[in-house]
């Protein structure tokens, strides 16, 4: 999602929307930290991918993502969908000449990296 965020503007072709991301859960700290730097506002929303598709729906954002990776943008049908995300981390890698690996280096390098740990824990009822 964030790889996705970092895209809508180069090399995509959405210059000529205005831009907002909304994301549901985990993928929003690095989206965050993308908007960020580009100075756009990113709708955060209850888990639900409903959720995004009321803010598509409503012509607020143009990508939405959620925890479990589902990706949608405007144009497309508003329903958490794996393709759109692997559709434009393809024309990335091919637009850019780099590797996804590379690009999300280069992105980490601008907006720092984000760590995750899982912790398991048992609990008797």
């Amino acid at each position: 999602m964030a790889k996705a965020s970092d895209d809508v503007k180069q090399p995509l072709n959405f210059e000529h929307m205005t831009i907002h991301f909304g994301t549901s859960g985990w993928p929003s700290y690095l989206v965050d930290r993308v908007a960020k730097t580009r100075g756009l506002p990113v709708y955060e929303t209850p888990v639900g991918f409903k959720f995004i598709g009321e803010l598509i729906n409503d012509d607020k954002i143009i990508l939405g993502g959620e925890e479990s990776a589902g990706l949608s943008i405007k144009g497309h049908y508003p329903e958490k969908d794996g393709i759109p995300a692997c559709l434009l981390a393809a024309e990335a890698v091919a637009a850019r000449g780099t590797s996804l690996t590379q690009q999300l280096t280069t992105l980490c390098a601008t907006t720092g990296k984000l760590e995750s740990e899982k912790i398991c824990v048992s609990v008797t009822p």
